[in-house]
């Protein structure tokens, strides 16, 4: 029996794993960022984006897109009507991904979404800076 709700325990942190953890505070996830090394993927976006739910509903849900950011990055969620953006920092349209190191230094920016292997790709690029 303790086999069986071992393995059941197992499984469910495997289904859950993917689940990312977004904070919706700017500072809170720089705060983060300089912590943990890790590099802040600040997300703007709106209501009634259609392009910035596909990027929750799809690429985000994606096993190894999601794994990825939460081995190398931070998320963070703003949306340009609701909250307030920090300096230097504008929607270019919706989604647009900004990349901050702990120092609040911009790294790259992304404008749009992408289907999971291409913004895969582009998360690597920038953790590497191969960009």
């Amino acid at each position: 029996m303790r086999r069986k709700i071992a393995a059941l325990l197992l499984l469910c942190s495997f289904v859950y794993a993917d689940k990312l953890a977004w904070s919706h505070e700017y500072k809170a996830g720089l705060a983060q960022a300089k912590d943990s090394g890790k590099i802040m993927m600040l997300m703007l976006s709106q209501k009634g984006c259609a392009m910035c739910e596909y990027m929750h509903d799809t690429v985000f849900e994606d096993g190894e897109v999601a794994a990825y950011i939460q081995a190398h990055f931070v998320p963070v969620e703003l949306d340009i009507h609701g909250d307030t953006l920090p300096p230097r920092m504008r929607a270019y349209g919706t989604p647009t991904f900004y990349f901050i190191d702990g120092n609040g230094k911009k790294i790259s920016q992304v404008i749009g979404g992408a289907k999971p292997p291409v913004f895969l790709q582009k998360l690597r690029e920038i953790r590497t800076g191969s960009r």
